[in-house]
């Protein structure tokens, strides 16, 4: 099998480590060459992927904050899909990366009451 081959088996199997990989570099080459238009709608693209087809919600977490290692671009007001993000992963990711992080701005969230 050669590397494009397995990289797509990788991604029809949902083998998350593969996908936080492709995801992230992806996105990484959009926000470096500054693509702000393209990487926000990747960045739903990639996200709304996860969320529908990643069925462990650590997982799905651990994949955004791949993203925030790298520190990508991410703005909520600027991905459609993040208000189901929150939704659904919030209390996931408040427990992860600990509340104060995400009430100081820091990260792919915000708090909420």
């Amino acid at each position: 099998m050669t590397e494009d081959q397995q990289l797509m088996w990788d991604i029809l199997t949902n083998d998350p480590v593969r996908i936080a990989q492709v995801s992230t570099q992806e996105l990484l080459g959009l926000a470096k060459r500054r693509e702000l238009v393209t990487f926000y709608k990747r960045v739903d693209y990639w996200l709304t992927y996860i969320m529908n087809n990643i069925h462990d919600e650590i997982e799905v977490v651990r994949i955004v904050k791949t993203w925030f290692n790298y520190d990508l671009p991410l703005h909520p007001g600027r991905c459609k899909s993040f208000d189901r993000f929150h939704k659904v992963y919030g209390k996931v990711v408040f427990g992860l990366s600990g509340r104060q992080d995400w009430e100081k701005g820091k990260g792919f969230g915000y708090a909420s009451n």
